[in-house]
């Protein structure tokens, strides 16, 4: 009997893309949220986020969760991170 999801739910998160603690070059990206992160998996989409290391992004993809607890996303589509402008000059 299998334990891990086999349903995938598609979900939107923004968080910062950052690489994968591997030994290998390129090996991946996460996104790191202020409570969770997530491995994205390498497919065409996801590829491209290996040239956004350090940005602010919104994503859409599908959830996976492992037997042991490991958050992985195919990811759909991505863009930057809308800015409010909040921390811009008030004048």
């Amino acid at each position: 009997m299998k334990k891990g999801r086999s349903a995938r739910e598609e979900i939107t998160i923004i968080g910062f893309v950052d690489p994968l603690d591997e030994d290998d070059d390129n090996s991946g990206v996460m996104i790191s949220t202020d409570n969770e992160e997530y491995i994205v998996e390498m497919n065409q989409t996801g590829e491209k986020l290996l040239n956004m290391i350090d940005e602010e992004v919104q994503i859409t993809g599908r959830l996976s969760i492992a037997e042991d607890g490991t958050k992985s996303l195919a990811v759909t589509h991505f863009d930057y991170a809308a800015d409010d402008g909040e921390d811009e000059d008030d004048d």
